[in-house]
């Protein structure tokens, strides 16, 4: 538990084994990890699968709270929740929202990271830059649930239609997996959190520069904006890993029963490194 939020998570096994946090993203939960689990928990180390903000039982400790989704709330929950668990350091494993929220924690306390592994990239935003930078057209149609999040329409979609909206984004992301009533039943409970929508609207707007983030996060906001060039030349030269074999293990079963489950393309040759020691292994799946 933090100042802002109680945090749930699923943990399992030896707590004085190596940590791994597993972060979902959206719109999914800690399910998406079911099966990288089962895998994991036979390798003698400390699993913890959390909820993120505006996800199933996390709540806000106060109705006054800022419901913000801003990718600097993600990285500071993240490491509360390191703190709240007195874990000094863990591997960080995640994708889309939560692998921001790892990326963010590796970036700004790189010392409490062992490893990073992003199934998304390295994907930190320059939100100034990115914004208003155009992408393909063909890209940008990817995009268009956050586009659609941006107007009373969306934000009134998301309320009354968000189990039909998030189905239809899980089948056209991941047209080959043919996921079941039970699969998507195991997670719907994740999205009647709350505070769900106004999370996940913030999130999406914020991220283009259309709302103001949360004051409390504002020094790390101009952390990101004073290093907007590639964290990996310059915030990861002090960080380094223990055991890359445990890193590399861990990243193919992320992407072999994690990603690959959830029928997102993935690109096993993308490794990040800095000089001779691998640093960030980096993934990059369909959506970010």
């Amino acid at each position: 538990m933090n100042v802002l939020l109680n945090i749930s998570y699923f943990e399992i096994g030896n707590e004085n084994s190596i940590p791994v946090f597993l972060m979902h993203g959206f719109p999914y939960d800690i399910y998406a990890y079911k099966n990288v689990v089962q895998i994991l928990k036979k390798n003698d180390l400390r699993i913890i699968v959390p909820y993120l903000r505006g996800f199933g039982p996390t709540s806000f400790l106060n109705k006054s709270f800022f419901r913000s989704g801003e990718q600097a709330a993600l990285g500071k929950d993240l490491i509360d929740l390191m703190d709240g668990l007195n874990i000094k350091k863990a591997i960080l494993a995640g994708y889309d929202w939560g692998g921001r929220a790892a990326c963010v924690v590796a970036a700004l306390h790189p010392h409490r990271c062992i490893g990073l592994i992003s199934c998304n990239g390295y994907n930190i935003q320059n939100i100034k830059i990115d914004s208003i930078t155009p992408d393909k057209p063909e890209n940008e149609k990817n995009y268009w649930y956050q586009y659609f999040f941006h107007t009373k329409r969306g934000f009134n979609s998301l309320t009354k239609n968000r189990n039909d909206l998030i189905k239809f984004l899980w089948k056209t992301w991941s047209p080959t997996w043919k996921f079941s009533k039970k699969d998507f039943e195991l997670s719907q409970e994740s999205f009647q959190n709350p505070d769900f929508v106004d999370v996940v609207i913030h999130s999406y707007k914020h991220r283009y520069g259309l709302v103001d983030g949360d004051k409390s996060y504002s020094n790390l906001r101009s952390f990101f904006k004073e290093n907007s060039v590639n964290f990996l030349n310059t915030r990861y030269e002090i960080m380094w890993i223990e055991s890359i074999s445990i890193i590399k293990f861990i990243s193919k079963i992320l992407i072999l029963y994690g990603m690959l489950s959830l029928g997102l393309q993935t690109n096993l040759n993308q490794v990040f490194t800095l000089g001779y020691k691998p640093l960030i292994v980096g993934f990059i799946a369909c959506i970010s």
